[in-house]
């Protein structure tokens, strides 16, 4: 009806290898000029994550893990909300700017598993430090 359906893939669950019918997501991710996740109930967005990290500029409803910072911390990551018309006319403007790559934003190092996991041991460190004498000796 938009005469758009040559340009839209709707591929449904993606590995990260690549394996089966479907190319890996950093592979998806490199053919992608702009992200879109129109989807009201996020528990998290690792997608919408996983899209600024590989630079691509991310067109968003909810994304709790982007929405919980500063917008400073992932200026590629535009909310939107509202109607297909509103959605349209973002993605035309981005089409216009013909938007470049741009460099992993502060919030996918906020969110980096390295990070993730030395919090992760912090945590551990201290329940283990604060537990009772009894409860030591079986770490």
């Amino acid at each position: 009806r938009l005469g758009a359906a040559d340009r839209i893939r709707l591929l449904g669950e993606c590995g990260t290898e690549g394996g089966g019918p479907v190319p890996g997501v950093p592979a998806l991710l490199s053919a992608v000029d702009t992200f879109v996740s129109t989807s009201r109930e996020e528990s998290f967005g690792l997608a919408a994550v996983e899209a600024l990290a590989a630079g691509l500029p991310v067109l968003h409803d909810a994304c709790p893990a982007i929405d919980d910072l500063s917008a400073a911390h992932a200026p590629g990551a535009t909310r939107i909300a509202g109607s297909p018309d509103e959605l349209t006319a973002v993605l035309r403007r981005r089409i216009q700017a013909c938007p470049d790559r741009r460099p992993p934003p502060r919030a996918v190092g906020h969110y980096d598993i390295r990070r993730s996991s030395e919090r992760l041991m912090d945590v551990y460190a201290y329940a283990l430090d604060t537990a009772p004498p009894n409860r030591r000796a079986l770490s």
